[in-house]
């Protein structure tokens, strides 16, 4: 019975430690989504958006797709984001406005550049337990 007692001690010991750690750690794997539009309300369709981590030294992306909506992780184990601080910037967003003369296509960026460069962006999120996020971005200065 002595041994029973020890070990059940034990176990509830260690229980306790992981649902702390848990709790203090957030979602660690986390599958983050959310929407990106412009000011006027209208959805980004094309482009992935980025959330780097600089101090874990990992970089996410997301297609962006229909209505803006874009997901990042979780279509397996361990395919997530961990739990920390991100800088968001969305790349790839163009469209093709012609072509040069070897047939080239020559490309718009439909997000100006301040919401394109992980060093211009200042998007900030942070990823622990909240992982819905809606991000506003700003068309160039030049386009409609």
């Amino acid at each position: 019975m002595k041994n029973n007692q020890g070990l059940l001690r034990c176990l509830c010991f260690t229980l306790v430690a992981f649902c702390t750690a848990t709790a203090f750690t957030g979602c660690g794997d986390c599958k983050v989504t959310g929407v990106v539009t412009f000011a006027d309300g209208t959805p980004l369709e094309t482009g992935t958006v980025c959330f780097e981590n600089e101090k874990a030294n990992f970089v996410g992306y997301g297609m962006i797709g229909k209505g803006g909506r874009y997901n990042l992780g979780k279509t397996k184990d361990g395919d997530g984001i961990p739990s920390g601080d991100y800088s968001v910037y969305v790349q790839g967003a163009a469209e093709i406005v012609g072509r040069d003369a070897g047939g080239s296509a020559i490309y718009k960026s439909l997000v100006a550049d301040k919401f394109a460069s992980p060093v211009l962006s200042e998007i900030k999120c942070t990823v622990n337990g909240k992982t819905a996020f809606d991000f506003q971005v700003a068309r160039p200065k030049n386009s409609k």
